[in-house]
């Protein structure tokens, strides 16, 4: 399984990019925007199931899209400051991204 990390993940490229790992992987996908271009996933994908855990929004009844909203420079300090953001906070264990689309 890998884990891509995608920043602008609602706009137009970011979506249809997301759409289709989904539709074609069974990866992992941390995507960041912050909607000030783009629409929130519900809006576009057809599971719209949410589950929320602290501020990420696990979307699809897969739990494979991991959804922040919040700007990516915010996104990547906090991920900075703290080695074990996502293995603490939200229960995902990996050490590094295989792919990271900006």
């Amino acid at each position: 399984m890998k884990y891509h990390l995608i920043s602008g993940a609602c706009g137009f490229v970011g979506r249809n990019f997301v759409k289709h790992l989904l539709k074609n992987t069974k990866d992992i996908i941390i995507a960041v925007d912050d909607l000030s271009i783009g629409t929130h996933p519900t809006t576009w994908l057809e599971d719209k199931t949410v589950k929320k855990l602290n501020d990420v929004e696990i979307i699809g009844s897969d739990g494979r899209l991991y959804f922040w909203k919040k700007d990516f420079r915010v996104f990547l300090n906090d991920l900075l400051a703290d080695p074990n953001y996502f293995k603490d906070g939200y229960d995902l264990d990996f050490t590094k991204f295989n792919d990271v689309f900006h």
